[in-house]
Order: structure tokens, then C-alpha cells, then sequence
């Protein structure tokens, strides 16, 4: 009798581990150059530091496509993602996104996103430079979008770039 708990004990939590639903795709990070071979990246709403499989690739305009469309009765929670750049062994943040979930037509939770820039900046000479690029980073970002916000201010996807150069986007984290 015991053998035979055990056994079905081992199968039900089995089962249930493997009906255990995978992190969705938040967005797809993707590089937008026209001169250079594409590189993306899926990023899942997984907690922690990822590195990149970007990583050390620069580039000029990156891309965040949007993610998968999640069936729920209720809205997700907002997701914040940030963006960093490799600094010797320290990590820079170059933006962070947030990810708030809209319904689409079919009445599934479709992702949006919002690029949330607060950089520090000082003057130098006539022009306003952000803090990090006058250490040799760059951070003002911006967006590159044809396409508009929704009334909350979120874009069913984002292009941007920098406005210093070209930069890589080494890790991310999820919020």
C-alpha cells in the first residue's frame, strides 16, 4: 500500500511540474541597423541579471518587438525590464522598459511598452550632454518610432538609439 502512494504521490507532483506554464516572452530585443546582420534575443519574465547574446555587438537602433499575447481573465502585472551596457566589470544601466498588457481585438492581453529615460546631465560649453557620456558612455535615448502610443502612452513596439553612438545591450533584468 505504501509502494503504491508513493508512486502516485511521484506521479501527481510530476504532473504537475510539467503542466507548470513557461515564462512568457515579455518582448524581442532586435537589432534595427540596416547595414548590419540582424541579432535578436527573447526576453522571458524571468527575474535576474541575463547576459545578452548581444552582448559586445554594437549597434546604432535596437528594436523591441512585441511578445506573446497571454490569455487571462484579468490584466498581468506590469513587468519592468532594464537595458545595461558592459563597463569593464561593472554594469550600466542604459534604460529601463515598462511593460503594461492591453487587450487585443481577440480579448488576449497583448504587451505595450513605454521607455522610461531619466538621465543625469550637465552643461558643457552650449550643449547639454547626459552625466555618463561625458565618462565615455552613452545614454540619452531616443525613440525612433512611425508608429504612435496608445491614450496611456504605451507603443505596441519601440525603435531607438542613442544619441551619443553606437552601444551594445549586454544584459537585462526583469522587474
Amino acid at each position: 500500500m505504501t509502494g503504491r502512494t508513493l508512486a502516485a504521490l511521484f506521479f501527481f507532483l510530476a504532473g504537475a511540474f510539467d503542466t507548470q506554464a513557461a515564462a512568457p516572452v515579455l518582448l524581442t530585443l532586435e537589432s534595427a541597423d540596416l547595414d548590419k546582420p540582424r541579432i535578436s534575443a527573447s526576453i522571458k519574465a524571468e527575474g535576474g541579471l541575463t547576459t545578452s547574446p548581444t552582448r559586445n555587438q554594437k549597434r546604432e537602433k535596437w528594436a523591441l518587438r512585441p511578445g506573446a499575447a497571454l490569455t487571462s481573465a484579468t490584466r498581468p502585472a506590469d513587468r519592468l525590464v532594464e537595458l545595461y551596457q558592459a563597463s569593464g566589470t561593472q554594469a550600466t544601466l542604459l534604460c529601463a522598459v515598462q511593460v503594461r498588457y492591453f487587450q487585443n481585438k481577440e480579448g488576449a492581453w497583448q504587451p505595450h511598452y513605454v521607455m522610461i529615460d531619466e538621465p543625469l546631465v550637465m552643461r558643457q560649453g552650449e550643449r547639454w550632454l547626459p552625466g555618463t557620456a561625458l565618462r565615455g558612455n552613452a545614454a540619452l535615448v531616443v525613440i525612433t518610432n512611425a508608429t504612435l502610443p496608445n491614450a496611456e502612452g504605451f507603443y505596441p513596439a519601440i525603435e531607438f538609439g542613442l544619441s551619443i553612438g553606437t552601444t551594445p545591450i549586454d544584459y537585462w533584468q526583469v522587474k
